[in-house]
C-alpha cells in the first residue's frame, strides 16, 4: 500500500489521525511518499509520537 502525498498542500492532524491511522491497522506494509512538505512532516510526526503510527 502507498500513499502519496504529492500535491497536498496542508495535511491536518485530525484527517490524518482518522484515515491514515486507520489504513496503517489495516495494512502493515505501508509506504508513504513524498513527504517533503513541511506540514505532512510535522502531521506524520505528531502521529508517530502520539498515536503509535508504524511508518
Amino acid at each position: 500500500m502507498e500513499i502519496d502525498f504529492l500535491g497536498v498542500k496542508v495535511l491536518a492532524p485530525s484527517w490524518a489521525d482518522e484515515v491514515i491511522i486507520k489504513i496503517a491497522e489495516d495494512f502493515k506494509n505501508i509506504k508513504l511518499l513524498n513527504t517533503e512538505n513541511s506540514s505532512v512532516q510535522a502531521t506524520l510526526k505528531t502521529l508517530r509520537d502520539y498515536s503509535g503510527l508504524k511508518v
